[in-house]
């Protein structure tokens, strides 16, 4: 069963490393989508899944996180948040990016699958991880947008008019 209430999900705030705090919006459908072009594009570049799926988490992360505390440069300056300067902390702190994987992507990507809202239980589940790498796996099985696409899957190049199927 669907079920819908009135109060909107709230942001969540994750600790993401000692000290260090990411705000995240909750991942709606825009995001999910957009995330999901990532994982394909870096798919279709890559043909490394593992690699597509950093892409969508990145995204995600990126197009869900709104602020952060306890990041800054080199000299130890706080910097201001923003979305490139994220993916540039994931990419550089592995610890960082699993965390987010752990604590936001995955759970939302659980969520979502699940249709009613809950998460899976803060004890884990040994299914969770393989059960989120299917639902990121089946977001990157839907084609890129300029990718041309059979509108008649059962025919095939060989019995299109003026081509000949001999070898």
């Amino acid at each position: 069963m669907l079920r819908l209430t009135d109060k909107p999900r709230e942001p969540v705030r994750v600790e993401v490393a000692d000290g260090v705090f990411i705000t995240f919006d909750p991942l709606g459908p825009l995001a999910m989508k957009k995330a999901g072009k990532a994982y394909v594009q870096a798919l279709a570049e890559t043909g490394d899944e593992d690699a597509a799926g950093v892409a969508f988490t990145v995204a995600v992360a990126m197009l869900t996180a709104k602020a952060w505390d306890g990041v800054g440069d080199a000299k130890g300056k706080p910097l201001k948040f923003s979305p490139e300067r994220l993916g540039q902390l994931l990419t550089q702190h592995p610890a960082v990016y699993r965390k987010v994987d752990q604590d936001v992507v995955t759970p939302a990507l659980l969520r979502d699958n699940e249709k009613n809202g809950s998460s899976p239980s803060r004890t884990g589940t040994s299914g969770a991880k393989t059960q989120a790498k299917a639902i990121a796996s089946t977001v990157a099985q839907t084609p890129a947008p300029n990718v041309r696409t059979s509108r008649n899957p059962s025919r095939s190049k060989a019995a299109r008019p003026g081509r000949s199927s001999r070898a």
